[in-house]
């Protein structure tokens, strides 16, 4: 066996051993990226889920305050209720606050 013979075999065994080191980062970044298309994926799902909680959410405050405001014109026509309860004593939930004896 020449130099030659031996220089060709190591040349053709480093472009055998780069091909194959190439094709499996390949595979593994593809992958990789499909699992992260598969994290965003899941992501936008929780955004998009979020969203639509948050406008119902602002819905139903509307609802409840438009209520609350029915139902104090209505006790106030008939002149029952608590009328000791301003706006401010009452919560954003709908609920009283709680209020420092002293």
């Amino acid at each position: 066996m020449t130099t030659i013979d031996s220089e060709m075999l190591v040349a053709l065994c480093s472009c055998f051993g780069t091909a194959l080191g190439t094709f499996g980062g390949i595979r593994l970044m593809s992958y990789r990226i499909e699992q992260l298309e598969k994290q965003v994926e899941r992501l936008s799902d929780v955004v998009d889920r979020t969203y639509r909680l948050e406008q119902r959410a602002e819905l139903v405050s509307e609802r409840l305050n438009s209520a609350n405001e029915r139902i104090g014109r209505l006790e106030g026509r008939l002149g029952i209720g608590n009328t000791n309860t301003s706006r401010n004593e009452i919560a954003d939930d709908g609920r009283p606050r709680q209020t420092d004896p002293c």
